[in-house]
């Protein structure tokens, strides 16, 4: 690294030189962008010099890797989760810790609101028969949204947006989240989450991940749900417990499953529906989707996902208080 009065590391995804970043940051500013593709292709110098990180997916900010840090004041996660980064011990260690929460909501409202209309119209199941040269027009997943009620698991910006393309298709919209305090216009809020999935015969979630939602969607909540639902996620993949979706898919009680959002580690008990799904198991044909945790993207949206990461970090380089800063104590 140069002697410019900072240095920032973006330490995955970005091609190096991250001109977008370099010209928001200034001559002042150097930019280094690692592209590195897990945490032992860091070089430590790196780590040891520099002032700030922008982080997308790729690292894992542990206590080992954070101890390596020499004068970092701060760690952006390029993106809205932030379970890649030990919070605490960036507290810890006076290391502010911010996310960018508002640069896709409505790519993310579109790819919740495209894999439902996925499953109850076909679509995948179409396109992959007229390949093979049949033309089988029925879809057993097919039912009519319209007046149909549409759940919301987490109420913040993308579950709001995500609120207004239900309804615009003729959909009831309740919603859970403890967390929320307002309310919605042409939404009503429901107390519990058993209600919730009582009362929907769609459920969307856009919660984060946490200890308190990690299997939020388990074996207690598909014992009240309604039979037949379809369920969302492109959230976060473990506030879904794989083990207990399968199960309430295989007893009918979910009649398709589109997520964009899966465990980066599945432990053995998680592992079955997925690997069933890998091998085009006959009887999730139709009833399963799974996408790339692509929901984020648009050209649009990576734009500014690259720039208010940037200006944060700046903004905290600057001696100013960021405007997301996760860890505030």
């Amino acid at each position: 690294m140069s002697r410019a009065k900072f240095n920032v590391l973006i330490c995955d995804l970005i091609e190096p030189p991250a001109e977008l970043e370099q010209k928001i940051f200034g001559p002042k500013f150097e930019v280094i962008a690692a592209k590195a593709m897990n945490n032992a292709q860091l070089k430590d110098e790196y780590l040891e010099n520099c002032d700030a990180i922008i982080a997308y997916d790729k690292i894992f900010y542990h206590k080992e890797l954070q101890a390596k840090f020499k004068k970092c004041k701060v760690i952006v996660r390029a993106g809205i989760g932030t379970d890649n980064i030990d919070l605490a011990e960036a507290q810890r260690r006076g290391i502010k810790v911010c996310n960018v929460p508002d640069y896709c909501k409505g790519e993310v409202a579109d790819h919740a609101i495209a894999l439902l209309l996925s499953l109850v119209r076909g679509i995948p199941q179409h396109v992959e028969q007229i390949h093979q040269g049949r033309w089988v027009k029925l879809t057993p997943t097919a039912v009519r949204l319209f007046g149909k009620t549409f759940g919301i698991l987490g109420m913040g910006r993308i579950g709001q947006e995500t609120a207004v393309r239900a309804r615009a298709l003729g959909m009831k919209v309740v919603f859970y989240d403890p967390f929320f305090k307002k309310t919605v216009k042409g939404c009503k809020r429901i107390k519990t989450i058993e209600e919730l999935a009582r009362l929907s015969d769609v459920v969307s979630v856009h919660s984060p991940l946490s200890l308190q939602t990690k299997h939020l969607i388990g074996e207690k909540f598909f014992k009240n749900a309604k039979k037949g639902m379809f369920l969302i996620n492109s959230a976060r993949g473990p506030v879904i417990d794989m083990k207990a979706l399968r199960l309430a898919m295989k007893e009918g009680i979910v009649a398709g499953c589109g997520v964009d959002a899966l465990p980066l580690e599945f432990d053995d008990d998680q592992r079955e529906l997925m690997l069933e799904f890998e091998k085009n198991a006959e009887w999730l044909a139709g009833r399963f989707i799974a996408t790339p945790h692509a929901a984020f993207y648009s050209k649009e949206s990576f734009i500014e996902l690259r720039s208010k990461a940037a200006q944060e970090a700046k903004r905290v380089l600057d001696g100013k208080k960021p405007l997301n800063w996760v860890n505030e104590s």
